[in-house]
């Protein structure tokens, strides 16, 4: 199951859009997203919960990430 949240697979996501500009904004809502339900966390949480938003969060890191890795360095005019 690891091995499908890899960040190499997310440059699937690259491809099903023509601009690297959308992923990004995606990616740090993702983001966003899994940190601040970080903060509910707390000793009763349950461990299922803390698994699902780390998921969250990591797929956003994977998404702001990958158009870097892969989509940056070809031009700036497909940003938007």
């Amino acid at each position: 199951m690891l091995s499908l949240l890899n960040i190499d697979n997310f440059s699937m996501v690259l491809t099903a859009f023509p601009r690297f500009g959308p992923v990004l904004w995606l990616g740090f809502a993702f983001w966003l997203l899994g940190v601040g339900l970080k903060v509910n966390f707390s000793r009763t949480t349950p461990v299922w919960t803390e698994v699902l938003t780390l998921i969250v969060e990591a797929i956003g890191i994977g998404f702001v990430h990958q158009p870097g890795k892969s989509g940056l360095p070809i031009s700036d005019k497909d940003f938007y």
